[in-house]
């Protein structure tokens, strides 16, 4: 970041994807605006000894922490049990927690053979 480049991560989003479809304002907008968004992704996975090409759905920048909870301002975090959150926690933060949900759906499923991978 002290070099003027851009860093950029999201837990369970392959590379590929964070670098060509994630930028800053996509961040920040995450953070002031609590916009989830939804990313595409290509990959190979193997169920049962057969190797499947699936399109995975997931949500890329989130703006919920099931491990923390998020102060008023939406920024600032206390861990759960910290002495100061029971005193500052709004009933809204607590709902915001609540309201989280993972969602990972395939869009297509495509059963690949062995000879797919040498073409």
């Amino acid at each position: 970041m002290d070099d003027g480049k851009e860093e950029k991560k999201c837990k369970g989003i392959s590379k590929a994807v964070v670098k060509k479809t994630i930028s800053f304002n996509d961040y920040r907008d995450c953070l002031f605006n609590k916009v989830n968004q939804m990313r595409e992704m290509n990959v190979i996975r193997n169920h049962h000894r057969e190797m499947y090409a699936e399109t995975v759905n997931k949500i890329a920048p989130s703006a919920n922490d099931d491990k923390r909870i998020i102060r008023k301002d939406g920024i600032h975090t206390f861990a759960y049990g910290h002495y100061l959150a029971s005193s500052e926690v709004c009933e809204s933060e607590r709902e915001s927690d609540s309201d989280q949900s993972v969602s990972l759906k395939s869009v297509s499923l495509e059963r690949l053979s062995p000879s797919s991978f040498l073409t």
